[in-house]
């Protein structure tokens, strides 16, 4: 059976970085959950955990394929 991922924070850079600032502004969550994935070797099924979401869903939205609205 596959262990759980522990939670742990989004590294530093980047949270700094200029790609991540624009992809939040954008509310870009293809590239969101891409660089977490990337950057943060977070796993898409832990991002849906995170955000309520099965992981199916998670990939959808990161290869493009679904857009994921948000109320603002």
């Amino acid at each position: 059976m596959a262990r759980s991922q522990a939670h742990r924070a989004l590294p530093a850079d980047l949270l700094a970085s200029a790609t991540w600032q624009e992809a939040c502004r954008a509310r870009d969550f293809a590239r969101i959950f891409r660089l977490v994935k990337v950057k943060a070797g977070i796993y898409p099924s832990r991002i849906a955990a995170l955000c309520g979401m099965t992981p199916s869903r998670v990939g959808e939205i990161i290869r493009g394929g679904a857009v994921w609205h948000t109320s603002t």
